[in-house]
C-alpha cells in the first residue's frame, strides 16, 4: 500500500494542476467551441451557404465546397451571440 501511495498521491496532484490550468487558461472555452463546431451539422452547412451566395467570395476564391468533418480540428472555431452564430 505504501508503494502505491507514493506514486498515486504525485500523481492526484499532477492531473489536479494540468485541470487547474486548462481550466483557467481559456482552453476549455476552445475545446467546447470545436466540439460543438464538429457536431453542429448546420453551422458549417449554413457557413458554405453563405459563402457560396456572396458574389465576391465566388470571384476571390470560388465554389466552396463541403470537406472532411476531421478537418476542422485543424482550424480555428469562435462563437458569437449566445452560440447562435
Amino acid at each position: 500500500m505504501r508503494r502505491s501511495l507514493k506514486w498515486i498521491i504525485p500523481i492526484i496532484v499532477v492531473l489536479a494542476v494540468a485541470f487547474y490550468l486548462f481550466s483557467s487558461s481559456g482552453m476549455g472555452k476552445v475545446a467546447t467551441d470545436l466540439t460543438q463546431a464538429y457536431a453542429d451539422e448546420e453551422l458549417y452547412e449554413n457557413a458554405i451557404e453563405k459563402a457560396n451566395y456572396n458574389q465576391r467570395v465566388l470571384e476571390k476564391i470560388g465554389e466552396i465546397q463541403p470537406i472532411d468533418k476531421m478537418a476542422i480540428l485543424n482550424g480555428e472555431v469562435d462563437f458569437s451571440y449566445d452560440n447562435k452564430q
